[in-house]
């Protein structure tokens, strides 16, 4: 009969190389990207910024007054979603070829208000943000760059850097989460993007339907775009990246995960395997290594913890600070097992029903 203390040491030694190896792959992918590049493909025409609002009125006037969005853009829309009141612009500042759109569908999320937009354009080559984001001065020029060769360009939008546990948290499970769409799609199998930003060519998505979008669930409408592309590209470049203001409580930030992992129900069959594969090998490698902490084989217990921070350490170096979470590797540590308990509660959360807000 199988020793259970041996059983278990196997186990933990085969979930450290096979997910730490997993995790290397998709880091060093990631880490070869360029962090600097120079825009030099040619002037593109017919372009546009699309924003999708929801009672975002003072945001709205905040970014029109401050100037920034993206100059010397031939339209920038902003679809309505029902807002209450309804949105309106008193003074377009320097953006005469500002436009307000009324969405005519009212669902859940804002698939329909994003379809309403991309149908409504003029502009062939459209930005897409949220009206609380601050893209960067080159933003634009270096992701209408890479539009030229693809359909979609899925962007980085790093989280602003405040004191406290909550966004040093926040900041690395953002981190994390590009490591594995930027690394998919770096392998050709694109499954997601942030709404925060992208890039997209409108003649690619004219027949897009809600349908193709999954309107029963309310959230995951950047995900859908990018599964609907034939051609995805990615922009790693710190230049073209847009900042989010993170949330700043635990409720909030939970409530913001949970409506994101709703839309992974949708998610292919082979991208839910390869990511069901990392989660649940990031997790029993955590379980199996308190076992054999308990079972009292500390050697196994140190060689795994050793090895596990060795390659992480070397290899994420370069992705870290590309992605701008440098100051973080310290406590990459412990966010890598506070990770796997993440993975637990989010997993578990699939079996409730999915969020029908925005």
């Amino acid at each position: 009969m199988l020793d259970i203390g041996f059983f278990f040491l196997i186990l933990c030694v085969i979930l450290c190389f096979f997910n730490t190896g997993y995790w290397c792959f998709l880091l060093s992918r990631v880490g070869r990207s360029p962090s600097t590049s120079s825009v030099d493909k040619g002037i593109i025409h017919s372009t546009g910024l699309l924003i999708c609002n929801k009672n975002g009125h003072d945001l709205l006037d905040s970014q029109v007054s401050k100037e920034n969005f993206p100059h010397d853009l031939d339209e920038i829309i902003i679809v309505d979603d029902f807002s209450d009141p309804p949105l309106s612009i008193s003074d377009q500042g320097v953006y005469p070829n500002l436009r307000v759109l009324r969405n005519d569908r009212d669902i859940p999320g804002k698939k329909a208000a994003l379809i309403h937009g991309i149908q409504h354009a003029s502009a062939e080559h459209l930005l897409l943000t949220d009206i609380d984001c601050y893209p960067r001065e080159k933003w634009a020029n270096i992701l209408f760059d890479h539009l030229q060769d693809h359909d979609v360009v899925i962007g980085y939008s790093p989280y602003l850097k405040r004191p406290g546990f909550l966004n040093a948290w926040i900041r690395f499970e953002t981190f994390i989460t590009a490591i594995q769409y930027f690394g998919f799609a770096l392998s050709g199998k694109a499954y997601m993007g942030v709404g925060r930003n992208l890039a997209i060519k409108r003649s690619a998505f004219e027949p897009i339907t809600l349908s193709d979008l999954h309107a029963e669930t309310a959230s995951g409408d950047d995900d859908f775009l990018v599964q609907y592309a034939q051609n995805v590209g990615v922009c790693i470049l710190q230049d073209g990246f847009v900042d989010s203001i993170p949330n700043d409580t635990f409720s909030g930030y939970y409530n913001q995960k949970k409506r994101h992992y709703s839309a992974s129900k949708q998610y292919p069959t082979s991208i839910k395997i390869l990511l069901g594969l990392l989660s649940v090998s990031h997790f029993l490698f955590w379980l199996s290594l308190l076992i054999i902490g308990v079972l009292g084989m500390a050697k196994v217990l140190i060689f795994c913890l050793i090895t596990r921070l060795v390659l992480w350490v070397v290899v994420c170096r370069k992705a870290a600070n590309l992605l701008e979470v440098k100051d973080l590797i310290w406590l990459f540590p412990l966010f890598d097992l506070i990770l796997a308990l993440y993975y637990l509660v989010f997993g578990l959360s699939l079996i409730f029903k999915s969020s029908k807000q925005w």
